[in-house]
């Protein structure tokens, strides 16, 4: 039955892509028809071929913004299809595309909260954004690429939790980015700088684990 609704959706892309209308809605319909595809063949196993059709998807949404650079739709659909692709690249162990879609996904994040700077969803994907990239940095040694945006990261999950403090999650990756600046500083040999970022990481956590289990973690 899983099957047999992985190829109906197979056929409805196909449908959809095949059609010849350049209305704007269309477009948008043959471009998340690509994103549902790359997402089957990529459960499928068929990654090299969802990387593609990811890639179908973000030249679908490059041209759609050709027209309307802030819309916030299109914005919106580019990123997630990029970080698609950059779940996909690291699959097929390349970095250099998995770090420039990560690098545009966040360009996109960026565009789309300084012109809609009141929508918290928008924020969070940004910081989702930059923890990832900055993860992605600091696998690759590139330290003070890492450093700087896990540094926006942290800004960023400090003003969502503060805008709504009772969202763990938001703790949790502040806590998750703090304690990656605190590493990297480890390895740039800056010990008292790593031994702040690690300290209010664990202290974070502390506060989350108290609440929830109240088992405490952290002493000074």
């Amino acid at each position: 039955e899983a099957r047999a609704k992985v190829l109906e959706s197979l056929e409805l892309f196909k449908e959809i892509q095949s059609a010849s209308s350049r209305d704007p809605e269309m477009a948008i319909e043959r471009a998340n028809a690509l994103n549902l595809a790359g997402i089957i063949h990529f459960q499928e196993g068929q990654v090299e071929k969802a990387g593609d059709t990811f890639r179908q998807g973000v030249a679908q949404f490059d041209q759609l913004l050709e027209s309307d650079k802030e819309n916030p739709d299109y914005l919106q659909s580019r990123a997630a299809l990029l970080i698609s692709l950059a779940i996909t690249s690291k699959e097929l162990g390349d970095t250099r595309a998995e770090l420039k879609s990560y690098q545009q996904a966040l360009e996109s994040y960026q565009v789309l909260v300084t012109a809609i700077p009141d929508v918290p969803v928008f924020q969070e994907n940004q910081a989702d954004a930059q923890a990832d990239l900055g993860q992605l940095y600091f696998e690759i040694h590139d330290l003070d690429a890492a450093t700087r945006i896990l540094s926006e990261a942290t800004r960023s999950f400090t003003e969502l939790f503060q805008l709504a403090p009772d969202i763990d999650r938001f703790r949790e990756q502040l806590g998750a980015s703090s304690e990656m600046i605190g590493r990297c500083y480890l390895h740039l040999g800056q010990l008292e700088q790593a031994r702040q970022f690690i300290g209010n990481a664990v202290k974070l956590l502390d506060q989350l684990a108290q609440e929830n289990t109240d088992q405490v973690l952290y002493t000074e």
